[in-house]
């Protein structure tokens, strides 16, 4: 049997990736000549690539989904290109600036100015967070009850609320699979996973609570690694392959949960109590902030038991006790104990 030359596979990798960047840069005007290095931020295995370009003088982003990806990188790399296109110039933030793009029979290439990482969740500071939250209530009062303005951008994302049987039960035979594991059956006890189990069904009465609040712009993947930072240290809002219509907590929670899941210290009142304050400001209108605890106490709970099921195996046992606490704490808030006791 004849083992491929990995060395010899590698650098020809390297030269396909060079002589790709190179025809692109051409195709935007910039001279394939001052491409000194590159760094591969993001791999390419779907057809989409994300590469950061040390040229000469300055470094840029190339993003680069090829045209025999999958259906949906393809959808994600046309949504991202439209926002920068038509949304981005109405939006409050500060984003990327997109200095060319090419589509052609091959590709969707955009390229942007590069900015560097925010620190570690573990390493913000309260008026980090805080600010987070103030700029999520600035993009989500922009578009606010605005149907008609929306409806006009056809190519948003459309999220879904509505959970199907086969959500449900993805997500039960998820956990029944960790609490069937050896190495987490001491950290899911029978008591705690059967208590998981009953409240997956009663995910479907939270429905109405998430749909009662209006729909709006929302960025669709909001946390940590996709806001970026220019040279005064401003946020700058990154990735909107997700960008779509949908309920503006949905952003703010899910930021609540990669956060708190890295490990960081969110202050999560103050964070709700800014966004509900900026909402207000900027709508002009009055906005229950009770109606709003439970919306994102919902979406939260909801995530939590549906979505990170399969994201789990690799926890510390500290980590997955802390987040037992958090779904013990957010059912009771929603009083759930209380309508699970009476369904009982």
């Amino acid at each position: 049997m004849k083992y491929p030359n990995s060395s010899n596979e590698m650098k020809q990798q390297q030269w396909a990736h060079r002589q790709e960047i190179k025809h692109y840069l051409k195709k935007m005007h910039r001279s394939p000549e001052h491409l000194q290095a590159y760094q591969i931020l993001q791999g390419g295995v779907s057809g989409a690539a994300t590469y950061r370009l040390q040229m000469t003088g300055e470094e840029l982003i190339l993003k680069l989904t090829r045209t025999d990806s999958e259906r949906i990188v393809q959808e994600r790399a046309q949504r991202e290109l439209s926002c920068y296109q038509i949304l981005v110039p109405r939006l409050p933030l500060c984003v990327p600036h997109m200095l060319a793009h090419v589509r052609d029979a091959q590709a969707i290439a955009l390229l942007l100015r590069a900015y560097e990482p925010s620190a570690h969740p573990i390493e913000w500071q309260e008026w980090q967070y805080l600010k987070v939250a103030e700029q999520l209530g600035q993009l989500h009062a922009s578009f606010w009850k605005n149907t008609e303005q929306i409806a006009q951008f056809s190519w948003l994302h459309r999220q879904q609320w509505t959970l199907s049987a086969r959500q449900m039960q993805d997500a039960a035979q998820q956990w029944k699979a960790l609490q069937d594991d050896p190495l987490f059956q001491p950290l899911i006890p029978r008591q705690r996973y059967q208590w998981l189990i009953r409240l997956l069904p009663l995910m479907e009465g939270m429905q109405s609570l998430l749909t009662s609040f209006p729909l709006t712009v929302c960025h669709g993947d909001c946390h940590i690694d996709n806001l970026l930072r220019d040279e005064q240290g401003q946020l700058i809002w990154a990735d909107w392959q997700e960008v779509g219509v949908g309920l503006g907590p949905g952003d703010l929670s899910f930021f609540f949960q990669r956060a708190w899941q890295a490990g960081g210290t969110v202050p999560f009142e103050e964070m709700i109590t800014i966004y509900h304050q900026q909402l207000e400001a900027e709508t002009k209108e009055q906005i229950p902030f009770a109606l709003l605890h439970q919306v994102l106490d919902a979406f939260e709970l909801r995530s939590w038991l549906l979505d990170w099921p399969s994201y789990l195996m690799y926890v510390s046992p500290q980590w997955l006790a802390g987040l037992f606490n958090r779904i013990d704490l957010l059912a009771s808030r929603l009083h759930l104990v209380a309508q699970e006791r009476t369904n009982k």
